[in-house]
């Protein structure tokens, strides 16, 4: 990601647009689902800054998401983002 942004960046791009929404609407239309779930507890602080999260997550969250609506289909991110501590001032 840090060598060949413009790459990693592809990848994403072919993984939420091809990959993942044909995985999915292969799951809507056999098992009837109607909400594309994803959990990522890595994408959150602080293993990613809030400039890493806004460059490589929230752009492709949005991509699933938009691309779920054209299915039919809502999308949910489950931890994207959500840190929680012990220690409340952290």
């Amino acid at each position: 990601m840090r060598k060949n942004p413009e790459f990693a960046h592809d990848l994403f791009t072919f993984l939420v647009d091809e990959i993942l929404l044909s995985y999915l609407s292969v799951q809507k239309d056999y098992c009837g689902i109607t909400m594309g779930l994803g959990s990522d507890a890595w994408a959150a602080f602080p293993n990613l800054s809030p400039q890493l999260l806004e460059e490589w997550v929230v752009p492709y969250v949005v991509r699933l998401r938009d691309n779920l609506q054209d299915l039919g289909m809502s999308a949910m991110v489950v931890a994207g983002a959500d840190y929680c501590e012990e220690r409340v001032e952290q």
